[in-house]
């Protein structure tokens, strides 16, 4: 309602709590291309809040939707950037749009290179690399940052901050130069990036760059139990540890 009177809604909700507005979402804001903010707090795993309050589908759910505009911050730079990116999408009144980001601690990982402007569904290489690279939604890129130092291995590494529109030629790139390709999102596998690049992969690019592999280490479909988040990423081998195990197996795959 306010959004067709002029004004400029930002909607700070849960991720969980959004999904009961689910039709809302598409007939009275997609729909019309309204100029609404949604603000996801407790987007992916939440911890002892309890199973019921982990925002593990935000992106399966609003990936499907038209219209609008989806990202995911890996840091609190990136956070502050996608808020002011987020008000000046509703000023242009170019529709819905939607940040998600976790509940906690800003992660640091002050080794890491600093976020790029944001530019409308691009992404941002971050470390070169042979053979794998990794795709990372949200904080996740800190922790495969740090997979991949335990692995000192040259893996290469990407940081995806929109999770729609999703940046086309970053994938070719990627496809270019390496044979896997570990996308790594704390959202169920099912709906979320992972699914939508496999799917952008098989229609645009398998036929020019056959034979890749996208490996997914995302939230199994699954209910995820109560439990601390260290113990929970643990849990679905989503941890730095399980990460550089995963990272060194399919560089070591076939090697002489």
């Amino acid at each position: 309602g306010l959004a067709t009177q002029d004004m400029l809604p930002v909607v700070a909700i849960y991720s969980t709590f959004l999904q009961r507005s689910f039709d809302q979402i598409i007939h009275d804001v997609a729909l019309q291309e309204l100029p609404v903010f949604f603000c996801l707090d407790r987007a992916g795993l939440v911890g002892e809040d309890g199973p019921t309050h982990h925002g593990t589908f935000d992106l399966s759910y609003l990936r499907m939707i038209p219209n609008i505009v989806i990202m995911s911050p890996r840091d609190g730079k990136e956070f502050e950037q996608m808020i002011a990116y987020g008000v000046e999408h509703l000023k242009k009144r170019k529709g819905p749009i939607a940040v998600r980001y976790p509940r906690g601690a800003v992660p640091e990982c002050p080794d890491m290179v600093a976020p790029s402007p944001l530019q409308h569904g691009k992404g941002q290489k971050i470390l070169s690399g042979q053979k794998v690279a990794v795709l990372t939604l949200g904080r996740q890129g800190s922790d495969a940052w740090e997979a991949i130092q335990k692995t000192r291995l040259p893996i290469g590494l990407y940081n995806v901050p929109f999770a729609k529109p999703l940046d086309e030629e970053l994938l070719e790139e990627v496809l270019q130069q390496y044979e896997y390709l570990v996308i790594i999102e704390e959202n169920s596998i099912i709906g979320g990036i992972y699914e939508g690049l496999t799917n952008l992969y098989c229609r645009k690019f398998q036929q020019k760059y056959p034979d890749k592999h996208l490996v997914p280490l995302c939230l199994p479909d699954e209910f995820i139990p109560h439990g601390k988040v260290p113990e929970l990423l643990s849990h679905v081998k989503m941890d730095t540890h399980h990460i550089a195990g995963k990272l060194r197996e399919l560089y070591n795959e076939n090697a002489s």
